[in-house]
């Protein structure tokens, strides 16, 4: 996180103190497909109080929440910004600065997004797997925001930012 903020000349959270909640057992999307009886990971989750008072807004669902909410599908992983979603802002009212980042991302990106709160007001989360590029302008401004690419390996060699 820190190289992340010292590139994007933000301040450093590395003081920031954090409560790390455990979700569970997590055995990620393939593991029924591997037919390998092997140990889950443990899905863990860091959280504070700014945390804790974000808001998100769903564009999809046209619906309103929070940063971590208990996953309804089968994917544990969905507990990180509503899972699967083309398009979610998060609102930071405690935010000490108005900056406001694009987030370019998969589901990699959803779980590091809530990291980077401290230091912007509004932060949108794009996953251009689910939503076409040139729609984008109807639902943001691009103007004045941080930009952020923030993806996986297996999402880039996918080629899907064409």
């Amino acid at each position: 996180m820190q190289t992340i903020q010292n590139n994007m000349n933000l301040e450093s959270t590395v003081q920031t103190e954090y409560i790390e909640k455990d979700m569970g057992d997590f055995y990620g999307t393939y593991y029924g497909q591997l037919g390998l009886n092997l140990p889950p990971d443990k899905l863990k989750v860091l959280t504070n109080d700014t945390i804790e008072n974000c808001s998100t807004y769903n564009y999809e669902k046209n619906k309103t929440g929070k940063i971590y909410e208990k996953a309804t599908s089968a994917d544990k992983y969905d507990i990180y910004l509503s899972g699967a979603t083309p398009l979610i802002s998060i609102e930071n009212p405690n935010a000490k600065t108005d900056k406001e980042l694009l987030l370019f991302r998969d589901s990699f990106g959803s779980s590091l997004a809530p990291l980077l709160v401290e230091n912007y007001s509004k932060i949108t989360l794009i996953d251009l797997r689910y939503i076409s590029s040139q729609l984008l302008e109807n639902f943001i401004d691009f103007e004045n925001q941080d930009v952020l690419f923030l993806y996986s390996t297996v999402v880039l060699n996918q080629n899907i930012l064409k």
